[in-house]
């Protein structure tokens, strides 16, 4: 379980660098880190990375994101079927 968690807690801090390096300025790019970021869920976080402007490469970007909405499935299957 522990693992777990720190395997998902590392692919969302990287989600959250990746939007906020697309979207904010550097002066507020520790503000929005901060405050904007935690407030978002990961599959929200997931569909804002599908719809950025990116350079494609369809097929690694398509393999890339159905990794991260497989990931966050079994995030979320392990999260709220743990029982302490």
């Amino acid at each position: 379980m522990v693992l777990a968690e720190c395997a998902a807690g590392t692919v969302e801090h990287a989600l959250d660098q990746t939007l906020a390096l697309y979207f904010l300025r550097s002066e507020r790019l520790e503000v929005g880190m901060d405050l904007l970021l935690p407030s978002l869920m990961a599959s929200r976080k997931i569909d804002l990375l599908a719809k950025l402007p990116l350079p494609r490469r369809s097929k690694s970007r398509k393999e890339a994101l159905a990794g991260l909405r497989r990931f966050n499935e079994l995030r979320n299957l392990i999260a709220h079927n743990h029982v302490i």
